[in-house]
C-alpha cells in the first residue's frame, strides 16, 4: 500500500469513527451543536510541520527536479525555493532572489542545483541547511537547459549557445553564435539543442547538424527525458515526441484549443507547464505555471498522462462555492467533499486575474464576479462539472477589488449585488443559471456611521441584507432601489470571547450565518438573526496548524450542515461539519 492509499484509508477510518462518536452522544446533548473538522483540502501537507507553504507574492514555477533522496524541488512563490516529499509534505524552504522571469529554469547537476533567475545563474547544494540562500554566480544567461551531461549544462548568452561546467565554476564555453534563442537543452549523448522561432537546432561536437535539422519544437520549454521530447502549451497541454521530434503520440495531457480533438486529463493548477522530472518508470512530476507541482501517472496503453496528486499549498482564496452535495469550488476549480488534502483539482478553469465573493443560487448553481484578461467576467454553473467563464465585452461596469456578493429578487430581475472594499455597490441582472442579463447601475448601502473596510455580503432573507466591515455584522433593509442600515453588532455578551476581532467574513444559507473571525482564529455559526453562537470551531485567540485549530481564517461558505473556511494562515481549506 502506497502512502496516498494509507492516508486515504486512515482518513476514511477517522471520519467513520467521528460519525459513530457523534451518534453515540447522549440525548441530553442533542440540543447543542458543535463544529467538527472533517478534513483538509488544497494543502498536500494537511497539518502541522508538514504543511506546504508558499510566499505571498506569486511567481512562475522553475521546472522540477528529483534528487538522489527522492525529494522534489521547485519555486514556491517569489523568493522561495521549496523541497517536497513525493507524498506532498513540505520538507524545507530556501532563499532565492525575489525577481523572476519567464525563462527562469532549474536543473540538477550531481548534488548541485543550478538556477537561472532573472538572467543570472545561482547554485545551491541539495545538502544545504533549510533557509540557506542560493549562491549567485557571475554568469549571466538568457536560457538554461533542464538537463545536464557529465557535470555540464547548456546555456544561452547574449553571444549565443554555450556550455558551463558547474563544478569548475569557470567561464562558459562558447559553442555557436546564434541569435534569438528561446530555450536550450543537452542530450544524454552531449548533443546540444537550441530553439529559435519554434525550430530546434542541433549541435554535435560544436558543429550544427543540417541533415533534417532544424525541426519543429514540441512546444514551450522543450525537454529531453529518457529519449523522449516533451513540450508545453496553455490549457495544461503537454506534448510528447520521439528523439527526432516526431509526435509520439503528440498531446498526452490537457489539450490546447484547436490542436487536439478529444478529451484528456488537464489541470487548472498547471496552466502552462514549466518542466518535468521522471520519478519512476511510469511516474512523473510536472511544475505548474505558478509553482504548483503535480504528479502524473503514465498510461502506456492509452499513451497519455493522468494527474494523480497535487503537491502545493493554497495561497489565496477570495471565493468559495459550496453545494448541497459538499462539492467545494475555489478560484479555478473544485474538489469533492471527501477528497484528500493532496487531491488534484477537478473541473478546473483558467484562473481569473481577480475574483469576488461567490454566491450559491437555486439548484446548486454558483455565480462569482471577477476580471479575466481585463474584461468583466461572471463564473457560473453547477459545481459537479466545469463552471462557465462568461467574459462580458460591453455595457458592464464591474468594479475592481470586489469583496462582497449577494443575490435577491427586485421586481422581474434576479439581482447580483457586488461591493468593493470601500463599500461601493453595483447591481447586475442575471438569469437563474448566472448568465449576465444587464447592468442595473450603482446601489447605495446607506450606513448609520461610515465603514472603512468592507469584507463580505450575505442574504438573511428576501428583504434582509447582511454585510461585514470593521469587525461588525451590518443588517440592512430595502430603501427604494438601495439598502439602509437597521442594526450593526459585533458582540453577543460581555465576556472576553463574546465579540469579534477586527476583520470578519460571512456566508449564509436559509438557516445559518457562518462568521470567520480572522484575528481571533475561529469560525462561529449563528442563527441568521444573530444571538449567541450555536457552534464554534478553533481556539479563540490561539492560532494553530493542527486539525483542531485555525490561523487567520477568512473566506467562508455554509450550506446545510457543512461549512468550508479558507484557513489563510495555513494556506488550506478546512471542512467543518455541524452536528448535534
Amino acid at each position: 500500500m502506497g502512502y496516498g492509499d494509507f492516508r486515504e484509508c486512515t482518513m476514511s477510518a477517522a471520519r467513520l469513527l467521528l460519525r459513530l462518536a457523534l451518534l453515540a452522544l447522549p440525548l441530553a446533548a442533542a440540543r447543542a451543536e458543535t463544529l467538527v473538522c472533517a478534513g483538509v483540502l488544497g494543502n498536500s501537507g494537511e497539518q502541522g510541520r508538514d504543511l506546504a507553504r508558499c510566499a505571498a507574492a506569486p511567481a512562475r514555477g522553475l521546472g522540477v527536479v528529483c534528487d538522489r533522496f527522492g525529494t522534489l524541488w521547485d519555486r514556491a512563490g517569489s523568493g522561495v525555493l521549496a523541497r517536497y516529499a513525493v507524498d506532498g509534505r513540505m520538507l524545507a524552504q530556501y532563499r532565492i532572489p525575489a525577481e523572476n522571469d519567464r525563462r527562469d529554469q532549474l536543473a540538477l547537476v550531481g548534488d548541485t542545483l543550478v538556477l537561472l533567475i532573472n538572467g543570472r545563474l545561482h547554485t545551491l547544494a541539495i545538502t544545504a541547511l533549510p533557509d540557506s540562500a542560493a549562491t549567485p554566480m557571475t554568469i549571466e544567461a538568457t536560457c538554461l537547459s533542464p538537463s545536464a551531461w557529465h557535470g555540464t549544462v547548456a546555456i544561452a548568452t547574449k553571444q549565443g549557445l554555450a556550455t558551463w561546467a558547474v563544478a569548475e565554476e569557470a567561464a562558459p564555453r562558447p559553442v555557436a553564435a546564434l541569435a534569438g534563442i528561446e530555450a536550450v537543452e543537452i542530450g544524454a549523448d552531449g548533443a546540444l539543442y537550441a530553439m529559435v522561432e519554434w525550430q530546434v537546432h542541433k549541435f554535435v561536437a560544436g558543429a550544427e547538424i543540417s541533415d533534417g535539422w532544424p525541426r519543429a519544437a514540441p512546444g514551450e520549454r522543450p525537454q529531453l527525458l529518457d529519449g523522449w521530447w516533451y513540450g508545453h502549451a496553455w490549457n495544461s497541454t503537454i506534448k510528447r515526441c520521439d528523439a527526432d521530434l516526431a509526435p509520439q503520440p503528440g498531446v498526452v495531457l490537457g489539450g490546447a484549443s484547436g490542436s487536439f480533438i478529444g478529451h484528456l486529463d488537464q489541470s487548472a493548477d498547471l496552466v502552462n507547464g514549466r518542466g518535468l522530472a521522471r520519478l519512476d518508470r511510469d511516474l512523473f512530476a510536472v511544475s505548474g505555471f505558478t509553482g504548483t507541482l503535480q504528479l502524473l501517472a503514465w498510461n502506456e496503453n492509452a499513451r497519455q498522462f493522468a494527474v494523480v496528486r497535487r503537491i502545493a499549498a493554497l495561497p489565496r482564496c477570495p471565493a468559495l462555492g459550496l453545494d448541497r452535495a459538499g462539492d467545494v469550488w475555489q478560484w479555478n476549480g473544485a474538489w469533492r467533499w471527501d477528497d484528500r488534502p493532496d487531491a488534484p483539482l477537478r473541473d478546473g478553469v483558467t484562473p481569473p486575474e481577480e475574483l469576488g465573493q461567490a454566491v450559491m443560487l437555486d439548484d446548486d448553481v454558483m455565480v462569482a464576479p471577477g476580471v479575466m484578461w481585463g474584461k468583466p467576467t461572471l463564473m457560473h454553473g453547477r459545481l459537479d462539472g466545469e463552471v462557465a467563464v462568461e467574459r462580458i465585452e460591453e455595457h458592464c461596469t464591474l468594479r475592481r477589488n470586489l469583496v462582497g456578493s449577494a443575490t435577491y429578487r427586485d421586481g422581474d430581475h434576479l439581482v447580483l449585488l457586488t461591493i468593493d472594499a470601500a463599500g461601493a455597490g453595483h447591481a447586475f441582472a442575471i438569469d437563474p443559471v448566472g448568465h449576465f442579463r444587464g447592468d442595473l447601475g450603482a446601489v447605495e448601502l446607506a450606513t448609520a456611521t461610515p465603514v472603512v473596510a468592507w469584507t463580505a455580503l450575505a442574504m438573511a432573507g428576501a428583504d434582509a441584507l447582511l454585510a461585514t466591515g470593521d469587525g461588525c455584522v451590518l443588517e440592512f433593509a430595502r430603501a427604494g432601489g438601495g439598502w439602509h442600515e437597521t442594526r450593526r453588532w459585533r458582540s453577543w455578551g460581555a465576556g472576553e470571547t463574546e465579540h469579534f476581532g477586527a476583520v470578519i467574513h460571512i456566508s449564509s444559507d436559509a438557516h445559518t450565518l457562518a462568521v470567520s473571525d480572522r484575528d481571533r482564529h475561529r469560525v462561529l455559526c449563528f442563527a441568521t438573526g444573530g444571538g449567541s453562537p450555536r457552534a464554534t470551531f478553533g481556539r479563540c485567540d490561539e492560532a494553530g496548524a493542527d486539525l483542531a485549530t485555525l490561523s487567520a481564517p477568512t473566506t467562508v461558505a455554509v450550506r446545510g450542515e457543512r461549512v468550508v473556511v479558507f484557513d489563510a494562515g495555513n494556506q488550506r481549506l478546512v471542512k467543518l461539519l455541524s452536528a448535534p
